[in-house]
């Protein structure tokens, strides 16, 4: 549920934050202009980044125990995305509390906001080409594909839950998201999304004679924040 208020805060957010740079460009605007179409979507637009990093932290279990811990990328990508958010509000709120009124702090206030704002936003979105790279394409809000990528196994669509062969927390090496060529037939990478076949991975499941099935049982409490269900077999 998380993920999906998240994702549409972070795009609503993003629409709105457009509208308003947009307007702020215009010379002579009226100042209902400025008071509804840069200071109020700013502002509504900044509320709605706070409460998709609300859903990061909620989605990623940080501060939960087994949640995601300072060693791993979407810990820092959080609370950079948070910190970030926070100062755009920051930086909105003059044009939508102090109008009519002009401050003379006003125009140090919105441009220092705005502009360490970024700088934090344009980190974060370094430290996600970096989770990118290392096949964590789940990146702050969709965590399951990071946990099935990492764990080798599959996620269970109703329950949030991966199932694998690694043990939590285990370092991996760096592969290709395909099975080992193999002699058996009934290796095979099933992609799932639901109850119908996907194009997009959204579940990586290795199903082989040698590996046997993926029969779930209580794994510790890793740092990634994932549910998991370990396998039996190695």
């Amino acid at each position: 549920m998380e993920s999906m208020v998240g994702t549409v805060a972070n795009f609503v957010g993003t629409i709105l934050f457009g509208i308003g740079a947009f307007i702020s460009l215009v010379p002579n605007r009226p100042g209902w202009e400025t008071f509804w179409l840069v200071g109020f979507v700013n502002t509504v637009g900044s509320v709605l980044f706070i409460l998709a990093t609300v859903c990061e932290f909620i989605h990623n279990r940080i501060f939960r125990q087994g949640g995601c811990t300072w060693r791993r990328k979407v810990w820092w990508a959080c609370w950079l995305n948070m910190f970030g958010s926070i100062l755009f509000l920051i930086g909105s709120l003059p044009d939508f509390i102090l109008w009519p009124r002009e401050h003379h702090a006003k125009e140090w206030v919105v441009n220092l906001s705005f502009a360490v704002g970024s700088v934090l936003f344009v980190f974060s979105s370094v430290l996600m080409i970096f989770m990118w790279k290392q096949n964590e394409f789940g990146f702050t809000l969709l965590k399951q594909i990071n946990c099935t990528i990492e764990r080798e196994g599959t996620v269970i669509a109703e329950t949030g839950l991966v199932v694998g062969r690694s043990p939590p927390g285990s370092p991996r090496p760096r592969r290709q998201l395909h099975p080992p060529t193999t002699s058996s037939s009934s290796a095979t990478t099933t992609i799932e999304s639901g109850s119908r076949q996907t194009a997009g991975v959204a579940a990586l499941r290795w199903n082989s004679e040698e590996n046997g099935p993926a029969a779930g049982v209580a794994a510790p409490p890793s740092e990634t924040g994932c549910s998991t269900a370990a396998s039996t077999t190695a």
